[in-house]
């Protein structure tokens, strides 16, 4: 029974509402601390004397403590979401073992495969991992998405701060010709910072992340790997160690080359031809091999499971040399994280006319949205135009 990402899809809800919930907050601290500038501000250089008190008055507290209830309850919500994707990933192993044919759980040799048992389905999914090396794949990818969120969360009072100088930087240039209020350049400079992206998150390598959508690659991330990990790691304790790459439409270019190949699981079998069981069997790499050139990526759908030589099928899937479904998937992803941003400028308004000008955005590229998965035949992920709701506040610190 192969994994499929789809199977641990909505373990990283509440993580991930939980984020959200901290975005909205610093937003909202955001929004008021401008909304105090542009009623208070007699001056630009008065603006900057304001926004240095609403700095200590509202935005620092309020960054400090979003900071500290996403390091109190992060935690806990990865290590219940990763544990369960490992069980998940586990439980399929069990079942994928179970319908083999008799004897292929041993290192192949060149004997006579037997005809295929009938297949037994556990009655119930065991909820955590069953191996030590199953159990040992949820700790390491608990670990690694504790560690990248946990660097976020308390990167957060500091990059607020910038934030927040930006903005109000922006807003005194824009003022220097007379043409706008400060009001009027407050709202810009925020609408500027929303589309740009306001940066309560910037990793490695400089780029803006909204807390909402780091979260969500991290603890997506977190749950593939567990999910495969522990998957993989109980067909090797079975002595399995190849497995085939699922296909499916509008692959991303780094996982096209591995669709339908064999891949070794520990290295037994190294890249090259082999012959196994009167078969003659070419394996591209290893698991590892494939994942480091961005097979298994946060948002890949590939899966692996089992291969014997002489039952797996291995057809090659259609070839795409442009890539040119994929690129279309990906135009719509820039689609829609336009409309996200559309909506994030509509929460960040301090004015009716900032908000009227951030729907009307919107719904310029739902408009574009709209045609091109019409030219493109695309499903439309509705969701993915949407910011998350949470359903409460942040809770207390």
């Amino acid at each position: 029974m192969a994994v499929n990402p789809k199977d641990v899809e909505g373990l990283e809800d509440e993580t991930v509402t939980l984020w959200s919930q901290a975005e909205d907050a610093l937003i909202g601290a955001l929004s008021a601390a401008a909304l105090a500038v542009s009623v208070r501000a007699r001056s630009p250089e008065h603006a900057r004397q304001v926004a240095a008190e609403e700095l200590v008055r509202t935005i620092r507290p309020q960054s400090v403590a979003v900071a500290r209830v996403l390091q109190q309850n992060t935690p806990a919500l990865v290590e219940a979401a990763v544990s369960e994707a490992a069980g998940i990933g586990a439980a399929a192993a069990h079942v994928e073992v179970a319908a083999l044919p008799a004897g292929a759980t041993a290192t192949p040799t060149a004997s006579t495969v037997a005809p295929a048992p009938e297949m037994v389905l556990p009655e119930t999914r065991p909820q955590a991992p069953g191996s030590a090396a199953a159990r040992g794949a949820a700790s390491k990818a608990a670990e690694a998405t504790t560690t990248g969120l946990g660097k976020a969360a308390r990167s957060i009072p500091r990059n607020t701060q910038t934030v927040w100088g930006k903005i109000i930087d922006d807003a005194v240039n824009k003022t220097v010709t007379g043409d706008l209020t400060i009001q009027q350049a407050l709202q810009q400079a925020m609408d500027d910072a929303a589309k740009e992206g306001l940066g309560f998150y910037r990793d490695s390598a400089g780029r803006k992340w909204g807390l909402d959508t780091y979260s969500e690659m991290a603890i997506r991330t977190g749950t593939n790997n567990a999910l495969i990990d522990a998957h993989t790691a109980e067909l090797v304790e079975v002595g399995l160690d190849l497995v085939i790459v699922s296909s499916h439409h509008n692959p991303a270019p780094q996982c096209a080359p591995y669709e339908r190949k064999i891949l070794s699981l520990t290295g037994e079998h190294g890249p090259g031809t082999h012959r196994i069981d009167g078969h003659t069997v070419t394996v591209k790499d290893t698991l590892n091999g494939a994942r480091a050139h961005g097979l298994h990526h946060p948002n890949c759908r590939h899966s692996v499971t089992a291969f014997l030589p002489g039952f797996t099928d291995t057809t090659p899937p259609a070839a795409d040399p442009g890539h040119e479904g994929y690129k279309a998937t990906q135009k719509q992803r820039r689609l829609e994280r336009e409309i996200r941003k559309s909506r994030r400028m509509e929460q960040a308004a301090i004015d009716g006319d900032g908000r009227k000008k951030a729907e009307a955005r919107r719904r310029q590229y739902e408009s574009k949205l709209r045609e091109h998965i019409r030219e493109y035949d695309l499903p439309r992920r509705r969701h993915r135009e949407k910011l998350r709701q949470p359903g409460n506040p942040m809770p207390a610190a």
